[in-house]
């Protein structure tokens, strides 16, 4: 009440937002004044509860150890799709199954990843053959990552090793002949007309341990290899020279599916790698030479005869020009 009000005064409501005027003293009785206030109060504020951080979630663990993820999961997967699994399977037996197969797939770490690939090193495996071994196991996880049965893959944080490994070797002309001369001493051996065969297509010996009589043309002096054969899953054609034509010529009548069949077995070769080192022992070619640097041999060739470079890819049945 002011002293210039003449008695009359004002009731208010002050809060910490607004001042309420509720109206004149000669209008509104205290207790008319008090029932407005009380509609204006505000309701309590709840206290603040500060929420509880979310709960995190566990993990889902894998219960499968790597030995039961192979036989149950990985290998039934890779045996439909891939042409051949034998340097899989081989890898997974020899090495892999004996140092993790009993370990549960979420217990395997990178430091155990990475010691065992310095065993692999220490054994004196090729630089590819050691990496070969970590990609497969990257795959496993891979796999079991797309298979909602694990959450992440140990083999991205292991440090590849770096290898210089890459090998490109030509038999000279001199070389050549004695391996030829040599494999020529025992003609009735197919194995020794095989190897010959290789040196003078340049096709690669998966191809010709498994060629098959239906695959060739001896008329036109061809040999179609179906596209599930094929490297590049591509029908390829091989031209065959006199001499191709030759071996062919001696090996007709050993089988009637296969052109090069072992006598013992009477089935394709799987292997004839002890045959191959002996051949360049007895040649004096160095034993560093491989089955496959006979296809190398062939294009150095061709290369060496001024064919051109694009009569050299057909002819090697290379996908690509710059190989």
């Amino acid at each position: 009440i002011r002293k210039t009000s003449k008695g009359i005064g004002t009731y208010r409501f002050r809060t910490k937002v607004k001042d309420h005027n509720l109206g004149r003293t000669n209008a509104l009785s205290l207790e008319q004044a008090l029932q407005q206030a009380a509609q204006l109060i505000p309701s309590p504020t709840p206290p603040h509860i500060p929420l509880s951080p979310p709960i995190a979630q566990a993990s889902p663990t894998c219960t499968f150890t790597l030995n039961e993820f192979w036989e149950q999961y990985y290998w039934p997967h890779i045996k439909t799709r891939l042409r051949t699994c034998r340097n899989i399977e081989s890898m997974w037996r020899i090495r892999i199954q004996p140092t993790f197969g009993h370990q549960r797939l979420d217990d395997i770490k990178v430091l155990e990843l990475e010691r065992f690939q310095t065993s692999l090193i220490e054994m004196e495996l090729s630089g590819s053959h050691v990496t070969g071994h970590i990609k497969l196991l990257s795959r496993m996880f891979t796999l079991a990552i797309q298979w909602e049965l694990l959450t992440k893959n140990p083999c991205d944080k292991v440090e590849y090793m770096k290898f210089d490994n890459q090998k490109e070797r030509f038999l000279t002309p001199q070389e050549q002949q004695r391996f030829i001369e040599v494999l020529m001493q025992h003609p009735e051996r197919p194995v020794n007309l095989l190897m010959v065969f290789l040196l003078v297509t340049g096709v690669r010996s998966g191809v010709a341990k498994a060629l098959q009589w239906s695959w060739v043309d001896m008329n036109s002096c061809t040999i179609t290899v179906p596209p599930s054969v094929a490297k590049n899953k591509k029908q390829n054609v091989i031209l065959l020279n006199t001499t191709a034509m030759d071996i062919l010529s001696r090996v007709s009548g050993m089988h009637c599916t296969y052109v090069f069949i072992n006598p013992v077995t009477q089935k394709p070769y799987n292997d004839f790698k002890k045959s191959f080192k002996r051949a360049l022992r007895e040649a004096d070619i160095p034993q560093t030479v491989r089955i496959h640097d006979l296809r190398h041999t062939f294009c150095s060739n061709l290369v060496s005869s001024n064919v051109s470079l694009a009569s050299v890819q057909q002819l090697a049945n290379h996908a690509c020009y710059t190989t």
